[in-house]
C-alpha cells in the first residue's frame, strides 16, 4: 500500500495567510478551526492536478456536536441512553429499492446522489410521509450538471462524477427543476436537451425539505473524545432522522473476502483498486461488531456503521461481484469522513403558492465585517399582480452554533426594514446548533403588495470575523445585476445605508408566500392521493376540510380558457357533518366556487352553513360550467357548503378577504386616479416567456403561453392613432397568456384592440376565479372585431382584479385605460360662434376657452361659406392626436334618477368636400357617436345617455378636408320617460287636487312641464304653494302656472336656477273644481324643455 500524499501543517498556515479572505481583513477567531484538507485541495489547483475535478472540501471544521434540540448547547454521551445495536431498517420494517447505479469508478462516483436519495427516502418512510416511492437520481443529476436547461442550473461542470449532500439539498430547496422527483431513469453520462425535456415533465413529489443538519469533516487536530463525540452524533442523528449521508476515499479492495465490512485507516491507497469518492447512508450502529470481521486493515475496536448503497462491488481482481445493500463500517473511519449530513425536517403537500429566491446552486460563506455579526438581504418584486402574505424564509447556517434575526421591507427601501418575529426564537433570535439549511416561520402576519419587497437576516455566530453569510457557489456572472443582494456588518449599517451591493452573487434567502386568499384546486398535487377515490373519513387538507361521502372524479372542463380535470362530486343532499367542504373565514370574505350542476340544464343550489351559528345562512346556485360567488358578511367562522337539491360538481374553491374599502371610488379624475397602459415603455419588439409587470399591470406569460410587445404603428377608422400593442398569441389560462390590472368600484374601462385576422374574437373579461361578471360588466367579455377599435365596459362592482385573455385566437390590446366614472353635473352653455363676439375671424384658437368649450390642435376662425352664418371654427381633418378639436364637458347623463336625464348634442357643420366624418369622442379612443360630413350645412343630433365626460368633437379623413362647425348645443333633453297620467278625485267640498312632487312629475331638470285635463270635467282653481323650507329657500317661489283654458292645459314653469337646489317631496298642489255629476278625473303631466 502507499500513502495519499497530504502537505506539511507549516506550508498550509503560509497558504492560510495568503488566501482568507473576508471584505474587513482581520485574522478571525474561527481560524483556529480551518480545515487542513481545504488548504491541500487550494494547493493541487495551483499545481493544475485533477484534484480541482473533485467537489472542495469544508473550509472549515468545527469538531462540532449534532444537537437535536436548539435550546440545547451540547450533546452529553452519558445521556443519549443509545442502545448497542439499532438499524433504522429493521427497527421500522423499511424495505428499500435497491437500485444499480452500476460498476467501475464513473459509475461508484454518482453514489453520492444514491446515498443522498437513500437519506431523504428513509427519513419519510421512518416518518411514515411516504411508503414504498424511489426517486430519480437521474433527474437530480441532469439537474444539477453543466449543461442542463437552463444552464444556470449548473453546480459546476462534472457533477455528475462527483457531488455531496449539499448539492442534493440545494436541489430539493430550489423552486424550479427541483426534486425529489419520479421518473425517468436513464443513462446520466447521455444526458441531452430531449432527455431535459423528458425530465422535466416527469411529476415532483408534493413534499417541501425545509431543514437539514450538516457536521463538518473533523479536524487532523481532533482528539480521541472529539472523534468519539462524532461517532455519537452519527448515531444520534440516525435515531434523529433515519440516515446519516457521508462520503469517504475508497478502494474496494480494502473490503473483506465477502464484502460484508470495510475499513481502510489513513486511506491507504491499494495497488489494483481504483480510488472513488463513495457516497454512503448510514442506517445503524452495532458496538459489537468484531474487529476480526474486517480485512487486512482491522481496526484496533469492535464497533462499526451500518451502511447502504446502490452498487455492485468486484472482489477477489474480478472474480466475483457482489451486489451491495448493507455492509458494516469501522468506527475508525469516521474521521476521515467529508461531511456527515441528513434531513431533519420535511413537510408534506405545504408547496407555498409562490417563492422568491435566487440561489439554484451549492453554498459557501462569505465574510464582510470584523465582528460577529453580518448581515445579508435580498430585494424581490411582487408580480403577481395580488397581495402575498410572506409564510416562511429559508436560509443556510454556515458557523455552528449561529444566531439569526429577520428584517422585512415591505416597499423595497433598506431604510425601511423593520425586525419581525419568528416561531422559535429567544432574545438573541433564532438559534440554529449546526450547519445546514433551515426555515422559519414568521409569527407576525407580513404582506407585500404589487412590486419590491426587502426580506434580510442578521446573523450572529460565535466567532468573530466569520464567514457567516451565506452565498450560492459559483454563481452566475452578470455584471448587468445590481442592487438584489446585499451584505453589511449589521443591521443598524444596512439600514443606515452602510452595506455592499453583491451584484449576481445571490445570497442564499428563500422566502416562501402564500395568496392572501385561500385556493384549493383539485388537480392540485395535494389532492392526488384522493383522486377517483371516495372520501372515506374526515380529512384536512391545507385548510380545507373534506367530509366523508364526497367523491373524486375526473371529466376536462373549461372555465374562461382555464382547463379543470378533477373535481369532487357531492350527490344526494348532504349537511354539514358528511357529503360537505368546510373552510375558515376571517370576517366578511367572498367564497368563489368553480362547478356545474350535473346536470346543466338544472339549477342546483349549495348550502352555507355557519358553525357558529349553527344554521344554513345562505345558498349558491350552480348551473353551466362557471364561477360563482357568495359574498359572506359575517365575522370569523367556519363555513360549510352541501347540497340542498342534487349532484353538482366543484373543481375549485377559494375564499378571499373583502375589504370594502381596499377599491373605494375616486372622487375625482386626475393623473392618480387614472390607470393608462400603451405600452410605449418598450424599446423594442419584445417577447416574454415569464410574469412580467410594469406599473399595475400584470402580464402572466411562460415559453408555452408567451405574450409579445410589439412598435407597430396603426390608426382606426376613426382616426386614433396607436403605436404599440401587447399581443395575446391564443387561448389564455389563469396562469399564462393572461393579463390583469386593479379596477376601483364604479370605473370605465376603456380597450382598444383588434383580433389577429378579419374574423371577430372574444375575450374574456373575468375575475380571478372565472367567475362571470354580469352584475358588474354585464357579461362575460366583448368580441373584438379585426378593425381597431376603442371598447367601453361600464364596471359596477366591489373593485379588483380583471383577468382579459382570449378564448381562442390571436388578439391585439393597444389601450388600456380605467377611469373614475363621475357624477358631476357641467355647464350647459351652448357655442354659437356667431353671436360670440369674442372669436374674431383668422384667430387661431388654442388658447382659447369660449363658456367651457375649448379648442386644440389645427382649429381658427374662418369666414362661413354658408350664407346662413358670418363666422365658424374651421377643424382641419386629421387623425386624433393632430385633428383640431373642439372639447368640452357635457353631465352625468344616464338617466338613473331624476337628476341626470338623457341628453341630446346637436352640432351644425360642414365640409368643404366629400370623405371627411364627424365624430365625438373621448381622449381614450371612445367613439360616442359619428355622421359622415356634407358639403352641405346640416345638422347632426348625438344622443348621450353616459356618465360625466370630457367630450371631443374633431373630424377625420385619410384625405384633406377642411371642415366648418358652427354651433354645439348639449341643453336638449332626451326624453326617455311617458307622459305620467294621474287621477284626481272630488272632495266633499267639490274640489279635487293634483300634487306637485319629485313623486309624479317625469324629470325635475325639465325647465317646463304641460298639465293636460279635461275641461268638460274640470275647472283650473288655483296653484297652492307648499310651505316646507329648504336650506336655500322656498323651491315653490320657482314655480309659476298659467292656464291654456282654450285648449285645457296648464303651463307650470321652472326656474333655471332651481338645478341648483335639492328638491324633494311635495312642491306644491293644483286645485281644480269639479262640474256637477263627475266624481273623478284623469291629467296627464308632460314633460316639455324650454324654448
Amino acid at each position: 500500500m502507499r500513502r495519499i500524499i497530504s502537505f506539511t501543517l507549516g506550508f498550509l498556515l503560509i497558504l492560510n495567510t495568503m488566501l482568507f479572505f473576508t471584505y474587513g481583513e482581520n485574522i478571525d477567531s474561527a481560524e483556529k478551526y480551518r480545515n487542513e484538507k481545504y488548504d491541500d485541495y487550494l494547493k493541487n489547483i495551483e499545481n493544475n492536478e485533477k484534484y480541482d475535478e473533485k467537489i472542495a472540501p469544508m473550509e472549515y471544521s468545527y469538531n462540532e456536536k449534532y444537537i437535536s434540540n436548539t435550546a440545547q448547547n451540547s450533546v452529553a454521551r452519558a445521556s443519549l441512553n443509545l442502545p448497542k445495536k439499532f438499524d433504522t431498517l429493521t427497527e421500522y420494517n423499511i424495505q428499500m429499492e435497491y437500485e444499480n447505479q452500476g460498476t467501475g469508478a464513473n459509475t461508484a462516483e454518482i453514489g453520492w446522489s444514491f446515498a443522498s436519495n437513500d437519506v431523504l427516502e428513509i427519513f419519510l418512510k421512518k416518518s411514515k410521509i411516504r411508503d414504498k416511492e424511489r426517486y430519480s437520481e437521474y433527474d437530480m443529476l441532469a439537474s444539477t450538471s453543466f449543461g442542463s436547461v437552463p444552464q444556470q442550473y449548473a453546480i459546476r461542470n462534472n457533477v455528475r462524477s462527483d457531488g455531496d449532500f449539499s448539492i442534493a439539498s440545494a436541489y430539493w430547496m430550489r423552486g424550479e427543476l427541483n426534486g425529489p422527483q419520479f421518473g425517468s431513469q436513464f443513462d446520466c453520462y447521455n444526458i441531452n436537451e430531449s432527455s431535459q425535456e423528458k425530465l422535466q415533465k416527469d411529476e415532483t413529489d408534493n413534499i417541501h425539505v425545509t431543514d437539514t443538519v450538516t457536521l463538518s469533516p473533523l479536524n487532523t487536530s481532533a482528539t480521541s473524545e472529539d472523534i468519539q463525540d462524532r461517532i455519537l452524533s452519527i448515531k444520534k442523528m440516525v435515531r434523529d432522522n433515519g440516515a446519516v449521508f457521508a462520503k469517504y476515499i475508497h478502494f474496494d479492495k480494502a473490503f473483506n473476502a465477502d464484502g460484508t465490512a470495510y475499513n481502510n485507516p489513513d486511506q491507504y491507497a491499494i495497488q489494483g483498486s481504483v480510488e472513488i469518492t463513495n457516497g454512503i447512508a448510514i442506517v445503524g450502529w452495532d458496538d459489537n461488531y468484531g474487529a476480526s470481521n474486517f480485512g487486512e486493515c482491522k481496526p484496533n475496536s469492535n464497533g462499526a456503521f451500518i451502511v447502504v448503497i446502490n452498487r455492485d462491488v468486484e472482489l477477489y481482481n474480478g472474480e466475483k461481484t457482489v451486489r451491495m445493500g448493507k455492509y458494516y463500517l469501522s468506527y475508525d473511519m469516521v474521521k476521515y469522513f467529508t461531511e456527515c449530513s441528513s434531513i431533519k425536517r420535511v413537510v408534506q403537500g405545504d408547496r407555498s403558492r409562490f417563492y422568491y429566491e435566487y440561489d439554484k446552486k451549492d453554498h459557501k460563506g462569505i465574510g464582510y465585517g470584523t465582528g460577529t455579526t453580518n448581515m445579508y438581504a435580498n430585494k424581490y418584486n411582487n408580480i403577481s399582480g395580488e397581495t402575498q402574505k410572506i409564510k416562511s424564509i429559508t436560509s443556510y447556517c454556515e458557523v455552528p452554533g449561529s444566531y439569526f434575526n429577520v428584517y422585512v421591507s415591505t416597499d423595497g427601501n433598506v431604510k425601511n426594514l423593520k425586525k419581525v418575529n419568528v416561531n422559535g426564537s429567544s432574545t438573541n433570535g433564532y438559534c440554529v446548533a449546526n450547519m445546514g439549511y433551515f426555515s422559519v416561520n414568521l409569527s407576525d402576519s407580513i404582506n407585500v403588495d404589487n412590486g419590491e419587497f426587502i426580506v434580510a437576516i442578521e446573523v450572529k455566530s460565535p466567532y468573530t470575523n466569520s464567514k457567516s453569510i451565506p452565498q450560492e457557489k459559483n454563481s452566475v456572472s452578470d455584471a448587468a445585476i445590481s442592487g438584489r443582494c446585499l451584505i453589511s456588518d449589521s443591521a443598524k449599517s444596512m439600514i443606515a445605508g452602510t452595506y455592499k451591493d453583491c451584484g449576481s452573487s445571490n445570497n442564499i434567502v428563500k422566502v416562501y408566500t402564500d395568496s392572501v386568499n385561500r385556493v384549493w384546486t383539485f388537480d392540485a398535487t395535494e389532492f392526488s392521493d384522493l383522486h377517483n377515490k371516495k372520501v372515506e373519513e374526515t380529512k384536512q387538507i391545507n385548510g380545507l376540510t373534506l367530509n366523508k361521502n364526497l367523491a373524486f372524479f375526473n371529466s376536462i372542463k373549461l372555465f374562461k380558457g382555464v382547463k379543470l380535470t378533477n373535481y369532487i362530486i357531492m350527490t344526494g343532499v348532504g349537511n354539514p357533518e358528511s357529503n360537505s367542504i368546510g373552510f375558515n373565514v376571517n370576517g366578511p370574505s367572498k367564497i368563489y366556487v368553480l362547478g356545474k350542476s350535473n346536470n346543466e340544464d338544472v339549477t342546483r343550489r349549495l348550502a352555507v352553513y355557519s358553525q357558529n351559528n349553527k344554521t344554513k345562512i345562505g345558498e349558491i346556485s350552480l348551473s353551466k360550467a362557471n364561477g360563482y360567488c357568495y359574498k359572506y358578511e359575517g365575522s370569523a367562522d367556519k363555513l360549510f357548503l352541501y347540497t340542498i337539491d342534487d349532484s353538482v360538481r366543484i373543481y375549485r374553491v377559494a375564499v378571499e378577504d373583502y375589504d370594502k374599502n381596499k377599491y373605494g371610488a375616486y372622487e375625482d379624475e386626475d393623473d392618480d386616479s387614472i390607470q393608462y397602459y400603451d405600452f410605449s415603455w418598450i424599446d423594442s419588439d419584445t417577447m416574454l416567456k415569464s410574469d412580467t409587470q410594469y406599473k399595475g399591470l400584470s402580464m402572466f406569460a411562460s415559453a408555452y403561453y408567451p405574450i409579445s410587445l410589439v412598435a407597430n404603428e396603426s390608426t382606426s377608422n376613426n382616426g386614433y392613432r396607436t403605436y404599440y400593442g401587447l399581443n395575446l398569441a391564443g387561448a389564455g389560462t389563469d396562469t399564462a397568456g393572461t393579463i390583469a390590472f386593479d379596477v376601483r368600484k364604479q370605473s370605465d374601462i376603456y380597450i382598444t384592440a383588434r383580433s389577429s385576422s378579419n374574423g371577430s374574437r372574444f375575450m374574456y373579461l373575468t375575475n380571478r376565479y372565472c367567475c362571470d361578471l354580469d352584475t358588474d360588466i354585464e357579461g362575460e367579455g366583448i368580441t373584438i372585431t379585426g378593425d381597431i377599435n376603442t371598447y367601453k365596459i361600464q364596471y359596477n362592482g366591489d373593485g379588483g382584479k380583471i383577468f382579459l385573455r382570449s378564448k381562442a385566437e390571436g388578439i391585439r390590446i393597444m389601450k388600456i385605460a380605467v377611469v373614475p366614472r363621475l357624477d358631476w353635473a357641467a355647464k350647459e352653455d351652448a357655442l354659437n360662434v356667431d353671436s360670440t363676439d369674442e372669436l374674431k375671424i383668422g384667430e387661431a384658437l388654442p388658447t382659447k376657452d369660449i363658456n367651457g368649450y375649448t379648442f386644440s390642435g389645427q382649429a381658427w376662425i374662418t369666414q362661413s361659406t354658408s350664407s346662413d352664418y358670418t363666422k365658424a371654427v374651421k377643424l382641419r381633418t386629421r387623425y386624433y392626436q393632430n385633428a383640431g378639436k373642439i372639447t368640452f364637458e357635457i353631465g352625468d347623463s344616464r338617466g338613473t334618477n331624476d337628476r341626470n336625464p338623457n341628453r341630446i348634442i346637436r352640432v351644425k357643420a360642414k365640409a368643404d368636400k366629400d370623405g371627411a366624418t364627424l365624430i365625438l369622442g373621448n381622449k381614450y379612443g371612445y367613439i360616442f357617436g359619428s355622421a359622415p360630413l356634407s358639403t352641405e350645412l346640416k345638422e347632426y343630433a348625438f344622443n348621450y345617455s353616459g356618465d360625466y365626460e370630457t367630450l371631443d368633437l374633431f373630424t377625420y379623413s385619410v384625405n384633406d378636408v377642411m371642415t366648418e362647425v358652427y354651433s354645439i348645443s348639449k341643453t336638449d333633453i332626451n326624453y326617455s320617460t311617458d307622459d305620467y297620467e294621474l287621477t284626481i278625485v272630488k272632495d266633499a267640498n267639490g274640489y279635487g287636487r293634483c300634487l306637485l312632487s319629485v313623486e309624479n312629475v317625469p324629470n325635475l331638470n325639465v325647465y317646463r312641464f304641460k298639465l293636460y285635463y279635461d275641461k268638460d270635467q274640470l275647472t283650473f282653481d288655483s296653484f297652492v304653494k307648499d310651505d316646507v323650507l329648504n336650506n336655500e329657500g322656498y323651491i315653490a317661489d320657482k314655480l309659476s302656472v298659467s292656464n291654456n283654458t282654450s285648449e285645457a292645459y296648464l303651463w307650470i314653469t321652472v326656474d333655471g336656477d332651481v338645478q341648483k337646489y335639492n328638491w324633494s317631496g311635495v312642491l306644491g298642489e293644483i286645485k281644480f273644481k269639479f262640474k256637477d255629476g263627475v266624481s273623478r278625473s284623469k291629467v296627464k303631466l308632460s314633460a316639455q324643455k324650454v324654448a
